[in-house]
């Protein structure tokens, strides 16, 4: 590999990954890798720039006007049960000034599944 190449090679590595496991028809662990090990679940809110819409930041407790403790750092995503938003177990809301490992450090979807939207 050549200097400066590494991030060339890390995108068509990406591209790789998403090419075999997500488009198209998603593999099984993938999907289930993704819900519970990445941010892939949470809903982005859209930024509209020039007349054309761009991902902005997580939608988050704030977005909604609520003024709770780390309202910023609540992120949502959408239960596959119940098609409503709830905020899971494990996001930096809730462990911002946790002193000690708990189960709030980790994502726990036993109250919610995360609907998985598939690429377009």
């Amino acid at each position: 590999m050549k200097t400066g190449s590494d991030s060339a090679f890390a995108m068509a590595m990406g591209h790789v990954v998403l090419r075999e496991y997500y488009w198209g028809e998603p593999a099984e662990f993938f999907v289930d890798y993704t819900r519970r090990f990445t941010d892939f679940p949470f809903l982005v809110t859209l930024a509209k720039r020039d007349g054309e819409y761009y991902p902005g930041c997580f939608l988050n407790v704030k977005d909604f006007g609520r003024k709770e403790k780390h309202a910023e750092f609540k992120h949502f995503v959408i239960d596959e049960k119940t098609n409503k938003l709830v905020i899971p177990n494990g996001t930096m809301g809730e462990t911002i000034g946790v002193s000690t490992l708990t189960e709030k450090f980790f994502y726990s979807w036993q109250k919610c599944r995360p609907i998985f939207f598939e690429a377009i």
